[in-house]
């Protein structure tokens, strides 16, 4: 019977789709077996199928490049897909965490604040890059952008989640200018994706390669 019902609803939704003059507000209603009822409006419903959506693969989605050097027009996250599959980016978190002022403890004393969230309309493409370019920056080739300051001199640990809150990766540095006299380079993951971070010619949406020879790798746990 239930079955039978469901048949039943797919071919009556088909009919009701497929019938030009249907007011765009109409509603399909979905009658559960626990007695509740899901209302759609026509105008929602792309195509209906048996076929459960494909599970997505966070676990291909990296960190691959972070900066904050220049101004807040020119820092930026910038992701990677390793993966064979279009990963939509809708719910995807990054959380940035950082000392206040340049030195202080490992791992940061700040509050871990959420800099970005990822919306429907970002799409980050099989193997391509996805860069999110300046702070608070609401419109141009990358809309929505990231909300809390970037800097190239703390300490600090960035964290990037999936849109259940599972973390999928990191980029953390745990040593600051005081160690390493350097402020005006990003955090560049080489190979691509895979490899470890490195200290580098900021290079927003473009590879960084595969040779890390003569740079100096960014510490992820203080020197003793």
């Amino acid at each position: 019977m239930k079955t039978k019902n469901i048949l039943r609803a797919f071919l009556v939704m088909l009919f009701v789709l497929g019938t030009m003059a249907v007011n765009a507000q109409t509603k399909v209603y979905v009658y559960k077996s626990d007695g509740t009822t899901d209302g759609y409006n026509i105008s929602d419903i792309d195509s209906i199928s048996f076929t459960p959506p494909p599970v997505v693969d966070y676990s291909k989605l990296k960190i691959n490049e972070v900066s904050g050097v220049g101004g807040d027009n020119e820092k930026f996250y910038e992701l990677i897909n390793t993966g064979t599959d279009d990963i939509s980016l809708a719910g995807c978190q990054l959380f940035y965490n950082a000392n206040a002022n340049v030195g202080g403890d490992f791992p940061p004393t700040g509050n871990q604040g959420l800099t970005w969230k990822g919306n429907s309309d970002q799409v980050i493409k099989a193997g391509e890059l996805f860069s999110l370019i300046g702070r608070d920056n609401p419109a141009g080739t990358h809309p929505g952008s990231f909300t809390t300051g970037l800097t190239a001199a703390r300490i600090l640990i960035i964290t990037l989640q999936d849109p259940d809150g599972n973390v999928i990766d990191q980029c953390v540095r745990a040593q600051d200018t005081g160690d390493y006299a350097i402020t005006d380079q990003s955090f560049s993951r080489i190979p691509d994706g895979t490899g470890d971070f490195y200290f580098t010619i900021p290079t927003p949406d473009a590879m960084n390669g595969t040779s890390a020879d003569g740079l100096i790798k960014v510490p992820t746990t203080p020197a003793e």
